[in-house]
């Protein structure tokens, strides 16, 4: 054990010295020592197999004791507590005017009256809002917790006389303590029933959230549905283009054809045009080969007769 007068650490083992001990934070110096030797019996290495666990916990069993037995380090850890208390309390606060803040901008979000054009941005906004909003959830219930845990650690000692001693504040403050544990008892209670109410909250919240997510799902089942016949309306279009390209080529393949059948009916055409012309020429000749035979034939008959 520490003296009072012994040199005090720098900083507290933890900010629940008064949990470790499992004593009130106005308990005296007796109830410090008795929770010490139960705590220390119980946790003792030699009665626990030397276990690291049990090691641990009486290593910090033992520095909480001898911190909180120092009269000076009790009071700066009160007074540290105190304004732990306050700045969560505060934090909280703040956690709450900024989950208040998300709601009235979801709220006042346009997509939950008229989603238009812009319904993709909208949705991503919401999902923003959201993930904030979740967020914010978490870091409350963390915080309710701490607070929770340090309102178990707040202790307002009264102002004590400049020549006080502390075995005077120990006799003359049993009555205090014991009207305090009472108030204590009480205010534990109200903060359970707040932080129930707070749970219930968050329950609700949660609901909330799983429903807005659930709609944000359907939401983007649709848009998906949307992409998909889009997808399939561009592929039909892409398919009637390549019919109506090849079509377009057969009717080019067609007129190719048409071309090459007039040009040989042209040529063929003006082969018959010269075939007539030699016919002619053939049967203008045959003519006159007859006459110059029968013109020869006769005038070998006038010579002969």
């Amino acid at each position: 054990m520490v003296s009072s007068t012994s040199q005090k650490p720098k900083q507290p083992p933890s900010l629940q010295c008064y949990a470790t001990l499992g004593v009130s934070p106005y308990a005296d110096s007796k109830a410090l020592t008795s929770a010490y030797h139960r705590l220390a019996l119980l946790h003792h290495p030699d009665k626990n197999n030397n276990s690291p666990e049990s090691k641990a916990k009486f290593q910090r069993v033992q520095e909480t004791f001898e911190y909180l037995s120092n009269h000076a380090c009790r009071k700066d850890y009160d007074q540290l507590v105190a304004v732990a208390h306050a700045g969560s309390r505060r934090e909280l606060d703040e956690s709450y005017k900024n989950l208040h803040e998300i709601r009235q901008k979801m709220g006042q979000s346009e997509m939950l009256l008229n989603p238009g054009p812009n319904a993709a941005w909208h949705i991503g906004t919401m999902a923003s809002y959201m993930h904030k909003e979740s967020e914010l959830l978490e870091l409350i219930k963390l915080k309710s917790q701490l607070l929770v845990a340090l309102d178990r650690e707040v202790r307002q000692i009264p102002a004590e006389p400049e020549k006080a001693q502390p075995s005077q504040y120990e006799d003359a403050g049993a009555s205090f303590h014991k009207l305090h544990a009472q108030y204590q008892e009480q205010k534990n209670k109200s903060l359970k029933q707040q932080v129930a109410n707070q749970q219930q909250q968050l329950e609700s919240l949660q609901q909330q959230v799983t429903s807005q997510k659930q709609q944000l799902d359907i939401k983007e089942a649709e848009i998906e549905k949307l992409r998909t016949q889009e997808q399939d309306a561009r592929e039909i279009a892409l398919k009637f283009r390549r019919e109506r390209d090849y079509q377009i080529n057969l009717m080019m393949e067609v007129d190719s054809l048409k071309e090459q059948i007039s040009t040989r009916d042209v040529e063929e055409k003006e082969r018959s045009s010269v075939v007539r012309e030699e016919k002619d020429q053939l049967r203008v000749l045959n003519r006159r080969l007859l006459r110059e035979i029968n013109t020869g034939t006769s005038n070998r008959q006038k010579s002969t007769g």
